[in-house]
C-alpha cells in the first residue's frame, strides 16, 4: 500500500470510530433517561435527543421557509407571484387581514389536490403562524 492509501484508510478508520462513539453515546443517553422508560415511546425520545420537530411541524416549517424567502425577494419570481399580501389588492386593503399582514389564499375548485399546492398551502401555513413570529 502506498502512503496516500494508508492515510486515507487511517482517516476513514478515525471517522468510523468517531461515528460509532457518537451513536453509542446517544443510545446510552437514551437508556439513562428516566422519563424514556415511563413513556414507552422510544421514537419520541429519539426525536427529542436529535432535536427534530414532529412531522406536522416540520412540514409547516418546510412550507414557511420558501414563503419567507419570497416575501423578502430571495426566491424566484414564480414563487413570489404565489405569495401576495392581502394589502396589495386594492379591493381588500381595508380588511383586518390586510392590517395583520396576511397573504392572499386563492380559492381552489378541487378538495383533493388544490389545498396541497404551494399556492394554497404556503400562504395558509404562513397565515397560521402567531403574530410575534412574523
Amino acid at each position: 500500500m502506498t502512503f496516500v492509501e494508508n492515510i486515507f484508510n487511517y482517516s476513514f478508520l478515525r471517522l468510523f470510530i468517531y461515528l460509532l462513539f457518537v451513536f453509542h453515546s446517544s443510545i446510552y443517553s437514551l437508556r439513562c433517561r428516566p422519563y424514556a422508560v415511563g413513556r414507552g415511546d422510544i421514537s419520541a425520545t429519539i426525536r427529542d435527543v436529535l432535536e427534530w420537530l414532529p412531522i406536522r411541524q416540520r412540514v409547516e416549517f418546510k412550507l414557511c421557509v420558501p414563503v419567507f424567502n419570497s416575501l423578502h425577494s430571495l426566491a424566484p419570481n414564480y414563487l413570489s407571484t404565489m405569495c401576495q399580501l392581502v394589502a396589495e389588492n386594492p379591493s381588500r386593503w381595508y380588511l383586518r387581514s390586510a392590517a395583520r399582514g396576511d397573504l392572499a389564499v386563492p380559492v381552489t375548485r378541487t378538495t383533493r389536490y388544490g389545498p396541497r399546492s404551494f399556492a394554497v398551502a404556503g400562504p395558509s401555513a404562513w397565515n397560521s403562524l402567531p403574530a410575534p413570529l412574523l
